[in-house]
């Protein structure tokens, strides 16, 4: 089997895992949603399924949360930042997140689901955002002028902030009530709201 063809297998199996747990959740919710019960949904071993996530269940939420945020945060777009262009930084990444939440809708909720109703879920995926802050602050204090006069702690805190900001923004509008007539509007308000916000950390530093 060619690398290509055993790739492309891994890929199919791992969406099929992410299918069938996340249908489960929304079915019977997370606690009832067992490896055993993903495997024959998805017509594969358990064993396939601790093969590529070996902590299990909230290994497969935080892989799948991992996998989106790759999918819409652009670290090359940050690099340009200043304090005179935040809400054109900030609108493809807005964009971007709105548009996966959409296309991703049962899986968002299945998320979200699993993060209010389980303890050790919610911790991993606090963990996880506070990595990816971690992260970003990182490589951006190494090559960006605004950032690297920024104590590496304070910044960790400002991305953790605004992240979850957008998150629950977003989350509102999409799944509980219609904040703004389109999402033009939404990213208009989000990303000026960002502006706002980092210029109040900047005057309170």
């Amino acid at each position: 089997m060619s690398k290509r063809k055993i790739e492309r297998n891994k890929e199919e199996k791992i969406k099929l895992i992410y299918d069938s747990f996340f249908k489960l959740i929304l079915e019977k919710g997370f606690h009832r949603a067992s490896t055993n019960k993903i495997a024959k949904k998805a017509q594969i071993s358990v064993g396939t399924i601790y093969h590529y996530f070996p902590k299990g269940k909230s290994d497969i939420l935080i892989k799948y949360f991992e996998k989106s945020k790759d999918m819409v945060l652009d670290i090359e777009n940050f690099k340009a930042f200043d304090l005179s262009n935040i809400p054109e930084i900030f609108k493809p990444f807005i964009s971007k997140d709105i548009e996966n939440q959409r296309k991703n809708l049962g899986y968002r909720i299945a998320l979200r689901h699993s993060i209010l109703s389980h303890k050790e879920v919610r911790k991993a995926f606090q963990n996880k955002v506070l990595e990816i802050c971690k992260d970003t602050s990182k490589n951006l204090r190494t090559s960006t002028m605004v950032f690297k006069k920024i104590p590496e702690e304070r910044l960790i805190k400002r991305f953790t902030f605004i992240y979850n900001l957008i998150e629950a923004l977003i989350h509102h509008h999409i799944f509980v009530m219609d904040f703004f007539d389109n999402d033009e509007e939404l990213i208009e308000y989000i990303s000026n709201l960002i502006d706002f916000t980092i210029k109040f950390f900047q005057k309170s530093s």
